[in-house]
């Protein structure tokens, strides 16, 4: 009889720009009209994020690599503007995007991707569109406006762990590391 062995612990990790409760607030209230014209289900406001690097299921036993990705990203703060609303058909989502591509979020991915490679991740194959995902199911949207763009000063990014719930996914910050400088231990910034 063959001996099963127990399954390696594991949790769905990615990494992100989270923003600060002013910046998500600012977020919420300007895209408040588009979301309600979207038809679509809101993503709640603590779950508002920038996706830098979604890693999918990760052992435990392999986040000492993730964390050394993340270690090793010497990108300075910087700014960047979200101010076109999108609505992308086949996902069926709302999302707010940069009209201007950032220099800056783009070496930031690419930095934090060299880094997971080296851990052994493999670079995901479709391009690189930030943006925060506002709503989904999105019906026929209507008329949207962004009440104001949104400037988010990125200062820190962070490692987020996705758990899946009947009530719809739920993310918890697990660490955040400053762009240019020294690692916080908590969820902080």
């Amino acid at each position: 009889m063959t001996e099963k062995r127990p399954k390696a612990a594991a949790s769905r990790l990615f990494f992100a720009l989270w923003p600060d409760d002013p910046l998500r607030e600012s977020l919420r209230h300007s895209t408040r009209k588009a979301i309600r014209a979207s038809g679509g289900r809101p993503v709640p406001p603590q779950n508002l994020h920038v996706t830098l690097a979604f890693l999918g299921s990760v052992a435990d036993a392999d986040r000492a690599g993730v964390a050394a990705a993340a270690v090793n990203v010497r990108e300075p703060a910087f700014k960047f503007t979200l101010d076109e609303l999108k609505v992308w058909p086949r996902a069926k989502t709302l999302v707010l995007a940069p009209g201007t591509p950032s220099v800056e979020l783009a070496r930031l991915y690419s930095q934090l991707w060299d880094g997971l490679e080296e851990a052994g991740f493999a670079r995901e194959a479709r391009p690189f569109r930030p943006h925060v995902t506002l709503a989904r199911k999105v019906a026929t949207p209507g008329k949207m406006t962004l009440a104001a763009p949104i400037e988010w000063r990125a200062d820190a990014f962070a490692l987020v762990r996705s758990i899946t719930d009947p009530a719809g996914a739920q993310y918890k910050v697990i660490r955040c590391w400053a762009l240019q400088g020294e690692s916080p231990q908590g969820p902080g910034r």
